[in-house]
């Protein structure tokens, strides 16, 4: 009988083993339902900051999908492939608080190449360059070090989703 508990054991903890083992899978995954990604000035990525800007701060607003098409057929901005969801750049003199997405690595003390991944969407070369990111806007970050077939550590960004306020049907609002 004593034999038979070390067995079943052993064979509980194989299969726990193999169920938990998903938490550490070396590959990116992409975010379900993310907010479209908040530009400052083009290149600021201010997700979590959105809220806190008065509209008097606010010079212009451009907006981009990457289904929109242009009327001469022009390619749009490196901007518009950032986000599958959208992207909206937001024009003001506010200035904030940022570091570029190398920097970010730097801090991190994250050996090697990297590459930078935004809600599980890959960046360009271009884009990861040309971007900078207000700590603010970071919700978390998925760091997969390189593994045999990849080469390079992958920093996955999650950005700050924006607050949802949700009123019931028929809601009057009174300015």
């Amino acid at each position: 009988m004593t034999i038979r508990k070390p067995l079943v054991l052993g064979a509980v903890s194989m299969w726990a083993m193999a169920n938990v083992a998903y938490a550490q899978q070396p590959q990116s995954y992409i975010r379900p339902e993310a907010d479209p990604i908040y530009l400052l000035n083009s290149t600021t990525i201010i997700n979590g900051l959105v809220a806190d800007f008065v509209p008097s701060d606010i010079q212009g607003i451009e907006v981009y999908k990457l289904s929109m098409r242009t009327n001469d057929n022009t390619p749009l901005p490196w901007q518009a492939s950032v986000g599958t969801t959208g992207v909206l750049i937001i024009n003001s003199t506010r200035r904030v608080p940022t570091e570029s997405l190398p920097q970010l690595g730097r801090r991190l003390k994250l050996p090697g190449p990297l590459q930078f991944a935004i809600d599980g969407h890959w960046l360009s070369a271009e884009a990861t360059s040309k971007l900078r990111i207000t700590p603010v806007a970071i919700a978390q970050l998925h760091i997969i070090h390189p593994t045999d077939t990849q080469s390079a550590t992958v920093v996955d960004i999650w950005l700050k989703r924006m607050p949802k306020k949700e009123h019931p049907p028929g809601s009057i609002f009174i300015r």
